[in-house]
């Protein structure tokens, strides 16, 4: 299916506006950059980034916004992951083995990391997730030989299984954000926008 009967795309640039450094907020102890951040609560977990050694790269960073103070989480399996919430529970996806891409997920469950979902079809370092009610989206990312991706995969969460879809980026991306507002994805990279306006109808007719 092509992108342009599910999706219209446009470029929104970066000008036009700028980002204030807070003085309410300790700077994160762990610098990090291309990081993902999710939240549960009162919680902010900052993951998968690029940090100055491999080691801090797995450390999940956790701020506490009612007692504005950072903490860590034992380091995680796995570096330069995706990260979503679901059933309240962060879960990291994807990500590099000892620089190798890998397809599985690992959930935080308060104590340890588990394996609580199947792996994706597709292994992905830095792909975008985005979660929309009982599915996540799960694009882009580095897949085998360095190659930047385009293709987009979808986790039911009810069922527990991968569905492939037709459905590709407008081109390859890793280290992006996704986001949903209203009836538009955000995806935001490197300093650019593109939003696209999702048709439900053959959104849902590209998953197969």
């Amino acid at each position: 299916m092509n992108v342009e009967n599910v999706f219209q795309s446009d470029l929104l640039t970066a000008g036009g506006g700028h980002f204030l450094k807070s003085t309410e907020i300790p700077e994160v102890p762990i610098a990090t950059r291309f990081g993902k951040a999710v939240a549960i609560n009162e919680r902010v977990f900052v993951c998968g980034g690029e940090c100055e050694n491999r080691a801090s790269e797995r450390i999940v960073q956790v701020y506490n916004v009612l007692t504005k103070k950072w903490s860590t989480l034992p380091p995680s399996p796995y570096s330069h992951s995706g990260a979503t919430i679901i059933k309240d529970q962060l879960t990291l996806i994807g990500g590099e083995d000892t620089l190798t891409p890998i397809s599985k997920l690992v959930t935080w469950t308060g104590e340890e990391w588990l394996e609580l979902y199947p792996p994706m079809h597709t292994a992905r370092s830095s792909p975008g997730v985005l979660a929309i009610g009982d599915l996540v989206i799960v694009s882009g990312g580095v897949g085998a030989g360095s190659r930047v991706l385009d293709t987009i995969e979808f986790l039911d969460i009810k069922t527990k299984k991968w569905i492939q879809s037709n459905l590709k980026l407008l081109r390859p991306l890793s280290s992006h954000h996704m986001a949903l507002c209203g009836e538009y994805i955000y995806i935001y990279y490197w300093g650019s926008a593109f939003f696209w306006r999702m048709n439900k109808k053959n959104f849902m007719a590209s998953l197969t």
